[in-house]
């Protein structure tokens, strides 16, 4: 937010990015921190289950080699039921 001040006047337009302070009460903070909070939570969840998707896809893939390479232990017996 840039607003000129009669200050700015005086002193001419030399950088209009220098430092300024600005006063919001508590409550305006913590929205904003909150704010500020909710939307990187978003992003960590967007990344999270992007990550997921690929480990699934590796996951898939390893197992598809096993078995087309007959890596995969031998299937036992299934356990014989009482007659």
């Amino acid at each position: 937010m840039f607003s000129i001040t009669p200050f700015d006047m005086l002193t001419g337009f030399s950088s209009p990015f220098r430092e300024r302070v600005y006063v919001v009460s508590d409550s305006q903070y913590s929205d904003y921190r909150k704010q500020q909070a909710l939307e990187h939570i978003s992003l960590l969840e967007t990344r999270a289950a992007d990550y997921q998707k690929h480990l699934d896809i590796i996951n898939a893939t390893v197992v598809e080699l096993k078995k087309t390479h007959g890596l995969l232990p031998e299937a036992s017996e299934p356990p014989k039921e009482a007659e």
